[in-house]
């Protein structure tokens, strides 16, 4: 039995470490303009978008399995690392 995700997906071992240089991408990406939002929009507001993308990207990590799905879904939960 194993518990490496990638091994479940049938994703190749040596492509898991591009998952963490796309995540180190998205949230570079998104940190800095969502900080200056935040010094414009009311913190509530920003946190409520914030548990939206969280739950988003929880919903679309647990409804599919396919490799470019789950992709997507962790890139939805660094969003919300870069809002947060």
């Amino acid at each position: 039995m194993t518990w490496l995700i990638a091994d479940l997906l049938a994703v190749p071992v040596i492509l898991v470490p591009l998952v963490m240089v796309a995540m180190n991408r998205i949230y570079a990406a998104s940190a800095y303009p969502f900080g200056k939002l935040s010094d414009r929009m009311s913190h509530k507001k920003l946190l409520a978008f914030d548990l939206a993308v969280l739950i988003a990207a929880d919903l679309v990590l647990a409804t599919n399995d396919h490799w470019g799905v789950v992709l997507a879904g962790v890139a939805l939960w660094v969003v919300h690392m870069g809002i947060t």
